[in-house]
């Protein structure tokens, strides 16, 4: 009896690890896929750019409690614009900001973007970067990008729609367990007046289907950045003047990028 007993075993045993190595060999083939068709750029936060110890306590306290509640207290505010004028900490804070979501691992992904710098400067990678990430992070996702690629060789990244990013979310078959948040910080750097649009209304048209999907834009209060916002349902997003803030004079650093 126990000889019969011990082959079911080994079966189950070895089916197991054939399922474990067909999972493996499958994530490296969308892995090579995605490294090979689906332009990125290395960008991410940075502990020592965050704010001063004990500086900005509140809003932070604020933000954190809108990525955690419930997306059905939310009103379907899915959306956080923080702006403000040059020098007042928006990047110190989107630091601060991604250094709590990843402690939380709530953070999908992040941009920062850079003026002088032509790959963070450039609005379409954005969307690449951000894929690319949650591609990482969430397999279901992953699993859905590297499908759209190996179904259409002639994909690139620049043929790439700007609302391709919203296709694959469409597409997901599981969701993830928590929510999950993008953070972009200083939009304004990124792109011009004509480019900037397109890849703001992408990343709003996404944030807005999926509700365990959040985003964070920091930039200054530019007047194509105001219209896309203006344009939106007042419900769909919180805006927040950080000129306003009462902290704001005691959290700018002489070194602050922004």
């Amino acid at each position: 009896m126990l000889k019969l007993f011990a082959e079911p075993r080994r079966l189950v045993s070895t089916h197991c690890l054939n399922l474990s190595i067909v999972g493996s060999q499958q994530f490296r083939a969308e892995q090579e896929l995605l490294l090979g068709r689906l332009k990125y750029v290395k960008t991410g936060y940075h502990q020592d750019l965050r704010c001063m110890e004990g500086t900005r306590k509140s809003l932070l306290k604020q933000i954190m409690a809108w990525v955690t509640n419930g997306s059905e207290q939310q009103d379907g505010r899915d959306v956080y614009w923080i702006y403000g004028l040059p020098g007042i900490g928006k990047t110190s804070l989107a630091h601060s900001i991604c250094a709590s979501l990843h402690d939380q691992e709530q953070l999908a992904g992040v941009f920062f973007c850079q003026r002088d710098d032509p790959e963070l400067s450039e609005p379409r990678n954005i969307l690449l970067t951000l894929i690319h990430k949650l591609a990482i992070i969430f397999p279901p996702f992953r699993s859905v990008v590297a499908e759209h690629f190996h179904k259409d060789p002639n994909v690139t990244p620049e043929s790439m729609t700007y609302t391709l990013f919203l296709e694959f979310i469409r597409k997901l078959s599981r969701l993830p367990k928590r929510t999950l948040v993008f953070v972009i910080d200083a939009l304004d750097e990124c792109g011009s007046t004509q480019s900037r649009p397109d890849t703001l209304r992408a990343l709003t048209s996404v944030a807005a289907y999926a509700p365990w999907l959040k985003i964070i834009i920091t930039s200054r209060p530019e007047d194509d950045i105001q219209h896309c916002f203006n344009v939106l349902t007042p419900s769909t997003h919180i805006r927040y003047d950080l000129t306003a803030d009462k902290e704001t004079t005691s959290d700018l650093r002489i070194f602050a990028q922004d």
